[in-house]
C-alpha cells in the first residue's frame, strides 16, 4: 500500500498539517490554533492528538505513515532535529524531531518554517526552475530562506534567513529578539497593527477607529478608500522591506525574491512600495531582473514545503515523485 506523508507547518498563531500522496499532493489539511503561551510540550501533544484525529477521520492507518516533516520558527538545527530559540513561541533547546519520531515511529525532518516554505516554492511554487531566490514570510514573525545554486542554505549553524532581525532603524521600536528597530518590528503583521493603534492613539484621523478588532485585513482595506492612516502604515512597510531586500541581494545576488505569509495578501497596496524601494537602493547591475513576487502558494508554502521534508526525512529525492 502506498505511502503518505504528514507535513507541520507551526506559527506563531495556528498550525497548518497535511496528508500527502506520493506526488506530494496534499489531500488532506487541518488547522489548530497554537496558544503558544501553553509552552511546548503542551503545543506538541495538541499537535500529536490533532495528527491522530486526522488519521482515524480519513481511515489512515498509522503502518501507511512514510515520514513526518516539520517546519517551525526561529534557530533550528536541522540534523538533530531541535529547535534552539523560537522567540515568538518562547520556545529554548526543544527536541521536536524526537517527540513524533518516538511517538510515530517514522523518519521525522525539523526544519525553521520559512526554509520549509522556500523548499515549497522550489517544489511546486514561485522558486520551480530557479536556483537562486530569497523566499520571505510576512506573519507574526519575519522569515526568509534562501536556494543558493540549487541548494537549501541553512549558514554555520542552522541560522541563515533570520531577516526579519536585520536592524533597519537604529533606535526603533524594541524586538522580541532583544534589540531595537529589526524589521520585523516594521513589517509584520502584529507590527502594522501596532503601528496604526498607536497612530490613533496619537490622535490621527483615520476610518480604523470604529471598535472593531484591528487586523492586517481591515488596513487594507482602508488603504482602498484612500485612508491616510492605513496608506502609511503600508507605505512604511513597504519601504522598509524594499530598503532590506536591495542589501540582501546586495549580498546573496539572487535572482528573484518570493513574499509570502498574511502580510502578503495586502497584494500591489505592498508590493508597489516595495518594489520602488528597492529599485531605489538597489546598485544597478545587481538589482537588474530581479523579480519580487507573490508566494505562488500563498499561505500553503510552509505545509507544502514540510510534506516535501517528509519525504527527505525518508530519503526520498526532491525532484522526483516518492514511490510506495
Amino acid at each position: 500500500m502506498e505511502s503518505v506523508w504528514l507535513g507541520i507547518d507551526v506559527g506563531g498563531t495556528n498550525v497548518v498539517m497535511a496528508l500527502g500522496d506520493g506526488d506530494g499532493n496534499a489531500f488532506v489539511k487541518k488547522r489548530i490554533p497554537t496558544l503558544a503561551a501553553d509552552g511546548p510540550a503542551r503545543v506538541l501533544k495538541r499537535i500529536i492528538d490533532a495528527v491522530e484525529t486526522m488519521l482515524e477521520e480519513t481511515g489512515t492507518s498509522f503502518s501507511r505513515l512514510g515520514g513526518i516533516g516539520l517546519g517551525v520558527p526561529g534557530l533550528v538545527d536541522a540534523e538533530r532535529g531541535v529547535v534552539r530559540l523560537a522567540v515568538n513561541l518562547n520556545w529554548r533547546q526543544v527536541a521536536v524531531s524526537e517527540v513524533f519520531r518516538s511517538h510515530f515511529g517514522v523518519p521525522v525532518r525539523v526544519d525553521n518554517d520559512v526554509r520549509s516554505a522556500a523548499l515549497g516554492e522550489y517544489q511546486f511554487g514561485a522558486g520551480k526552475g530557479f536556483r537562486h531566490f530569497l523566499c520571505l514570510t510576512l506573519g507574526t514573525g519575519i522569515g526568509s530562506g534562501m536556494f543558493l545554486d540549487g541548494r537549501l542554505y541553512a549558514g554555520a549553524t542552522g541560522s541563515a534567513g533570520e531577516i526579519g532581525h536585520m536592524v533597519v532603524e537604529r533606535e526603533g521600536f524594541p524586538c522580541t529578539c532583544g534589540n531595537r528597530g529589526c524589521l520585523e518590528t516594521i513589517a509584520s503583521g502584529p507590527s502594522l497593527v501596532r503601528f496604526v493603534r498607536e497612530r490613533i492613539t496619537e490622535g490621527v484621523p483615520t476610518s480604523l477607529d470604529n471598535g472593531e478588532p484591528l487586523t492586517v485585513e481591515r488596513i487594507g482595506s482602508a488603504f482602498d478608500v484612500q485612508d491616510a492612516l492605513a496608506q502609511e502604515a503600508i507605505r512604511r512597510a513597504g519601504k522598509y522591506l524594499g530598503f532590506a531586500l536591495a542589501n540582501a541581494v546586495h549580498l546573496l545576488n539572487v535572482e528573484r525574491v518570493i513574499i509570502g505569509g498574511g502580510v502578503s495578501l495586502l497584494g500591489d497596496r505592498l508590493f508597489g512600495f516595495v518594489r520602488s524601494e528597492f529599485q531605489r537602493c538597489v546598485l544597478k547591475g545587481v538589482g537588474d531582473g530581479v523579480d519580487i513576487v507573490p508566494a505562488a502558494l500563498g499561505d500553503e508554502a510552509g505545509v507544502m514545503g514540510a510534506l516535501a521534508l517528509a519525504r527527505q526525512a525518508a530519503g526520498l529525492p526532491l525532484d522526483s515523485p516518492a514511490t510506495a
